[in-house]
């Protein structure tokens, strides 16, 4: 492996890279070598700092990832936060553009679960009032927390209700019962009676569908469908793969990579609702442990691509095909390597520095003193080369910015990833959490444009 090119670098990075690739460069080529490809090239930048500002520092460790939606309908992104280890199911409203957008955004205890992995808002029995579903590993169900009906009131939202934690109520969906839930995703199914949920688990838990009742509120009635067994569900998203005009499920498995399960349609689950789902992997690359994906035009191609954090020190790009849904090439994009980052757990996609180019965002887990936050710049892809062992392409070149600071002095756990705008200046800001080491739910205000 040869690097093209070092160039300046921060006080941190200058410690790291004099010690590691000076005295031991070979080792770190080694190392990156190893979890890239002969043709893997990683250019270290200089970082401009990113500021971090808390939504939520929290009162134990535990936040496991944030999931948004406008509930107040006000035009911005609120968010809900599972606090694992505190068993909080917490909900923000955002402040918005100002001088509070930096300071600790308002929140509700929406419900106490134990051991929760993930929530997620859907107004389930569509009253107006945004509810939270959280899934829960530890107490083993889905729990519906259902939003206060003052919530609303002539249509209008009222944050004082909807802030009062004596108001929220707790459910669990009967037959979710007995396993570990992992990830919830709401969507509408089937066609009738509103909101559906996708979940999945894992410890032989079902990838399958909650078919709503008539009244969603009685939770006792919610109809569980299997639909594949996958193994440990890592994230899941709705999507229309196949441009039929009904919403598909792509998600990702621990040990088995990128999937996507085709939606039957409306007319055919009416008619038979316990109806097998299509299972279609994506890509041929299913190494190492997968965690998060996201998709998106990352060649800016005008397809629409799936892209996977990979925990063996490496992002998964698996390139979308207009012509055929299943055809996919998968490409592995490299990160730094042991010595400068964590293990990629959450990725995001877009233009981060405002120059017209897709970028990589990146959390990672196993910190250390290492990176746990970052962003990717690519450049062309030129020279890609087929390696039949992976069954993926390798070579492509990234540029290494770093965003997160000494927060991983003592080490860290970031969980998924979002970009929005918080501050409304104009570029991309980072929304993410920290479970180990109490940091909370947090965001990183982008430089590029400062007021």
């Amino acid at each position: 492996m040869s690097v093209k090119k070092i160039i300046t670098y921060d006080a941190w990075h200058l410690v790291l890279v004099s010690v590691f690739i000076v005295v031991f460069s070979s080792l770190l080529l080694t190392t990156i070598n190893s979890q890239g490809s002969t043709a893997l090239t990683i250019n270290l930048q200089e970082s401009t700092e990113w500021i971090r500002h808390s939504i939520d520092t929290g009162t134990s460790l535990g936040a496991d990832g944030t999931r948004l939606a406008d509930v107040d309908g006000d035009g911005d992104m609120d968010i809900t936060t599972p606090w694992e280890e505190k068993g909080h199911i917490k909900a923000y409203l955002n402040p918005g553009p100002g001088q509070n957008i930096t300071q600790l955004w308002e929140s509700v205890i929406a419900g106490r679960v134990r051991g929760p992995e993930d929530s997620v808002f859907a107004d389930l029995d569509n009253d107006g009032a945004v509810d939270v579903v959280s899934s829960a590993e530890g107490a083993k169900a889905l729990y519906v927390h259902w939003a206060p009906k003052d919530a609303i009131i002539n249509g209008l939202f009222n944050k004082n209700a909807y802030l009062n934690s004596s108001l929220w109520t707790t459910e669990p969906i009967a037959e979710s019962s007995g396993s570990s839930w992992m990830f919830a995703l709401p969507m509408d199914v089937d066609g009738k009676n509103g909101i559906n949920l996708v979940g999945g688990g894992k410890s032989g838990a079902s990838v399958g569908w909650f078919e709503s009742p008539e009244n969603p509120r009685n939770t006792s009635q919610w109809k569980f469908h299997p639909l594949h067994k996958l193994g440990w569900i890592m994230s899941m998203s709705s999507k229309d793969m196949d441009g039929d005009n009904d919403t598909d499920v792509l998600l990702s498995a621990r040990t088995k990579g990128s999937f996507w399960i085709e939606n039957p349609g409306h007319t055919a689950l009416q008619q038979n609702p316990d109806m097998k789902w299509p299972l279609h992997r994506i890509g041929s690359y299913n190494r190492g442990l997968s965690m998060f994906q996201t998709s998106g035009d990352l060649d800016q191609d005008g397809i629409d691509d799936v892209v996977l954090a990979n925990r063996d020190y490496a992002i998964i790009f698996h390139k979308g095909n207009y012509s055929n849904t299943e055809l996919w090439d998968s490409h592995i994009i490299g990160v730094p390597g042991k010595f400068i980052s964590g293990t990629p757990k959450g990725v995001a996609i877009g233009d981060i520095n405002l120059d017209n180019k897709t970028d990589l965002v990146v959390t990672a887990e196993h910190t250390a003193v290492r990176t746990g936050v970052w962003w990717m710049s690519s450049f062309p892809v030129e020279n890609l080369e087929y390696d039949p062992i992976r069954k993926a392409y390798t070579g492509w070149v990234w540029d290494f910015h770093k965003v997160s600071g000494n927060e991983e002095k003592n080490g860290a756990k970031f969980d998924l990833v979002e970009l929005v705008d918080l501050d409304n200046d104009g570029d991309l800001d980072i929304i993410t959490s920290e479970e180990a080491h109490n940091l909370g739910v947090v965001w990183y205000e982008n430089p590029t444009i400062k007021n």
